[in-house]
């Protein structure tokens, strides 16, 4: 009797199927990080089940109901600080679109993650018009509460710095804030330059990076030491304002130390950055103003951290500065 031919042989194999002994409990255990991440979740219906599980699980939860004005939602929602959002597309679609479209086109929210909650027999009709209007995510409510707190775990990870990213690097002048105001919203700028705090810019800076990787898509750092800005609050102003000119609406500029300024520019690769170099560099030296430039973007490999990305910059700024003195 001869061998069976290669695919009657795979035919004839058994079929192994592996009972795990793990409870539900168990594995809540193994991804859920109690206390950790702050999620807001906007909207009725769905998001009651969501509200309750993550809070069970530690997590700061937030809500907010989608009768508040479109255009103030991002407002109110950047207010709480959220690390991931979640919306319900459920209870009122027209609106809930509406909410998804805001929160992707709002620079205070469109680079935060968004989930859109849907029923298990949403129509397919109904994701693909969300994801065209704000490309967000979406969850299925009614599984196993283990899927809602694996998913809200990666997502709250990417998008919190890690060990406060650059701290040791980076140290905040004391009039910068990102104020938590209940009253008015959240004041993200420096009053004095009018660049966002180096707060907000740590806070965006791991979201950028997770959002450009997760979407294959450009990503640089730009870093700026100018000695004379350190303790010169007219030099300071004067800097913010070259850099306030030349960044467009999606970038992120702060004054991370005295003397170091950087820049996060969402969909932009290094190489195609020459101009906005030349520009601002040139205003710069109008003004006298000696300094260093380092510009850094993503790796294909995606091994550089979001620390990496600005230590990297920063350090290449110092390099070309020193080389000019």
């Amino acid at each position: 009797m001869g061998l069976p031919k290669e695919d009657e042989a795979t035919e004839q194999r058994p079929c192994t199927v592996h009972a795990y002994p793990w409870a539900e409990a168990n594995l809540i255990s193994f991804v859920t990080h109690p206390g950790v991440g702050r999620v807001l979740c906007v909207g009725g219906g769905l998001t009651g089940g969501v509200k309750e599980t993550l809070s069970g699980a530690g997590y700061e939860v937030g809500a907010l109901p989608l009768s508040i004005a479109n255009s103030s939602l991002p407002q109110a929602a950047s207010t709480f600080l959220p690390d991931l959002i979640y919306v319900d597309l459920s209870e009122d679609e027209a609106t809930a679109l509406d909410v998804l479209g805001e929160f992707a086109a709002d620079p205070r929210t469109q680079d935060l993650p968004v989930v859109a909650l849907v029923a298990l027999d949403a129509q397919e009709l109904v994701i693909d018009d969300a994801y065209t209007r704000s490309g967000c995510d979406f969850f299925r409510v009614g599984h196993s509460s283990v899927e809602l707190l694996a998913r809200t775990n990666l997502l709250v990870r990417m998008a919190r710095p890690a060990n406060q990213l650059v701290a040791h690097r980076a140290s905040p002048l004391p009039r910068a804030e990102a104020a938590n105001d209940p009253g008015g919203g959240v004041d993200l700028l420096d009053g004095a330059t009018g660049l966002y705090s180096p707060s907000y810019f740590m806070h965006r800076l791991p979201t950028e990076v997770s959002r450009a990787r997760r979407y294959d898509r450009e990503l640089s750092v730009i870093a700026i030491r100018c000695p004379a800005a350190h303790g010169d609050e007219a030099t300071t102003v004067k800097i913010a304002g070259i850099l306030r000119q030349h960044v467009r609406g999606p970038d992120v500029a702060s004054q991370l130390e005295p003397d170091v300024f950087a820049l996060l520019l969402p969909e932009a690769a290094p190489e195609r950055l020459d101009t906005l170099r030349s520009r601002i560099r040139r205003e710069l030296d109008d003004a006298e103003l000696p300094h260093g430039f380092g510009v850094t973007g993503l790796d294909r490999d995606n091994t550089s951290s979001p620390a990496g990305l600005l230590n990297q910059a920063i350090e290449l700024a110092d390099v070309e500065l020193s080389k000019a003195q």
